[in-house]
């Protein structure tokens, strides 16, 4: 979801959970590392990934109630090395998959360090095979806010609240980090391991966070690449995001002018251009988004100087790909985005007055 997406969304958001999921002793016992090795709950999916799935309380204050299967998926330890665990991934969001994620760090294990450890992936609840439905209007939130401003895309939200929340009945309301989380102590309880190894990207950051505080005395180790506040709070987290993009910004702009970066001449102009050639066709989360994903991976601002250079020399590939970025729907996962964030919201929820403020500060820092 882009920023301003997550600013706007946030109003719609209702009151945090009132409790926290509290650690079950009998959960302690150490377990035998090889009881998956031999009781065929694995099974080979494609690509050297085994995959199976685990059958999880939707709300863990019930565990004899309904259930949800979660999928799981592992690449194994690489035979010929010492065992030495399982690790637990998750790539962020919220709403994104396991699976992907695993194969692109199982991929680099000719490196060296991963060699002896399984690595595990899972589709958090709502998301994938775990769950996932499809709700909501499938518009784009742009769309509404220009026609209809701040309150109308707050009905908006609530709009899409409401039918995601009678096509998922239950799970609905157990979607939030609390909830994953004691869906990872089932994944190492099921994977033997009496503590957790867990590596989180992004939004996966608070998963391991939130872990650690709950579950102290069950970590091993936990890798955060980029860590988020334990306790969530959407307009400081937009904001901080959008402080980061700007800056970011001016280091690639001026990185172009002193030769660092192999940019075309008069680069702020050109991207000025690709600018508002996006408002024009109503892409500005387009735009955004591909500024923000560009400057936050390894190699993106090369690739983002490359992108500049081919707009300069054809114009007409932007409105290819708004094209086809407008032909596609709303992504499934931006329900289960938009509810996780809402349901981990740990602070009072801005009015709309409020949202209109902050993004009227945004819009002064920075037209783009």
């Amino acid at each position: 979801m882009g920023l301003l997406g997550s600013a706007l969304a946030l109003a719609a958001c209702g009151p945090s959970p009132s409790g926290e999921p509290q650690p079950d002793d009998d959960l302690l016992r150490d377990l035998d590392p090889t009881e998956l090795a031999t009781d065929d709950a694995w099974e080979p999916c494609g690509g050297g990934i085994e995959c199976r799935e685990l059958a999880v309380p939707i709300d863990y204050a019930d565990p004899d109630g309904p259930q949800l299967a979660l999928a799981l998926a592992r690449a194994p330890h690489w035979e010929g090395y010492d065992y030495r665990g399982a690790i637990l991934v998750n790539p962020g969001g919220p709403g994104a998959p396991g699976r992907p994620f695993l194969e692109a760090i199982a991929g680099r294990r000719a490196l060296g360090m991963l060699r002896g450890f399984d690595l595990v992936s899972f589709d958090p609840r709502g998301v994938g095979d775990s769950g996932a439905v499809a709700c909501g209007t499938g518009t784009v939130p742009k769309v509404v806010f220009d026609s209809r401003g701040t309150d109308g895309l707050i009905e908006y939200f609530e709009h899409d609240a409401a039918v995601c929340a009678e096509r998922m009945g239950l799970l609905f309301d157990h979607l939030g980090s609390q909830d994953v989380v004691r869906d990872m102590d089932s994944i190492r309880e099921a994977l033997g391991q009496r503590q957790l190894n867990f590596l989180g990207a992004s939004y996966g950051t608070r998963l391991g966070a939130l872990y650690a505080q709950t579950f102290p005395e069950r970590v091993r180790a936990i890798v955060l690449d980029g860590p988020m506040h334990p306790l969530a709070d959407l307009t400081e987290l937009v904001t901080d995001q959008f402080d980061a993009l700007v800056a970011a910004a001016d280091e690639f702009f001026a990185d172009c002018n002193q030769g660092v970066l192999d940019c075309p001449y008069d680069v702020e102009l050109v991207a000025d251009d690709l600018w508002n050639r996006s408002v024009e066709r109503g892409a500005e989360d387009l735009f955004a988004g591909m500024w923000q994903s560009s400057l936050a991976q390894t190699g993106g601002r090369e690739r983002l100087a490359d992108l500049l250079y081919t707009f300069a020399i054809y114009p007409d590939f932007w409105e290819d790909l708004i094209a086809s970025a407008f032909d596609d729907p709303l992504p499934e996962q931006v329900a289960v985005n938009q509810a996780v964030h809402c349901t981990d919201q740990s602070v009072a929820v801005p009015s709309a007055s409020e949202i209109d403020a902050a993004i009227g500060r945004f819009g002064e820092r920075s037209p783009r």
